[in-house]
């Protein structure tokens, strides 16, 4: 958008919905724009829905919206995005998962602890169970692909070690809109 001089607006969201960057305009904001999302950290609880309904109702009439997500929230993805389409939203899922989430390096005895609604799990982390939390999230991430597809929405999956800054100006090259 701001490479054509068209209106940004960014909203965060945890539990609601809440504004991160005014309306900006133009190329000269994208640095601005792309160091915001940089610095911007995850903590507690999220409503993935509650909060995209609010982005629905806030901003109606058609845009491009762009999530970024693990899309890990206890009621799913499916009713949030579906209020984006609702209003004929261009939406962009930008799929982002820690490094320790894709290839995680915990063995035996663990507590863990879900940092939005900091409920409990204890495992004991064996090969088996390893596999199965490997085949499980290669389903999720895949099921969320195939989902995002059959509904025109673009996904880009990526890892938190991949720097967000190189990823946005890929992106934007592939598709002749930077050089």
């Amino acid at each position: 958008g701001l490479v054509n001089h068209d209106r940004v607006i960014m909203d965060t969201f945890a539990t609601k919905l809440d504004q991160g960057i005014p309306s900006v305009r133009g190329r000269s904001q994208m640095w601005r724009v792309i160091d915001y999302l940089a610095h911007l950290a995850a903590s507690g609880e999220s409503d993935l829905k509650a909060a995209a309904r609010e982005f629905a109702i806030r901003h109606a009439g058609k845009g491009v919206v762009v999530v970024i997500s693990d899309f890990m929230d206890k009621h799913g993805y499916e009713d949030a995005l579906r209020y984006l389409l609702a209003r004929k939203m261009d939406i962009y899922v930008l799929h982002v998962l820690s490094q320790e989430e894709v290839q995680p390096e915990l063995v035996g005895d663990l507590r863990l602890v879900d940092v939005e609604d900091e409920e409990v799990a204890e495992i004991t982390m064996s090969a088996p169970l390893l596999k199965r939390y490997k085949d499980n999230l290669n389903t999720f991430v895949g099921g969320l692909k195939e989902w995002c597809t059959r509904r025109g929405i673009t996904y880009i999956f990526t890892t938190n070690q991949y720097p967000f800054e190189k990823l946005i100006l890929n992106y934007l090259r592939e598709r002749g809109l930077v050089k």
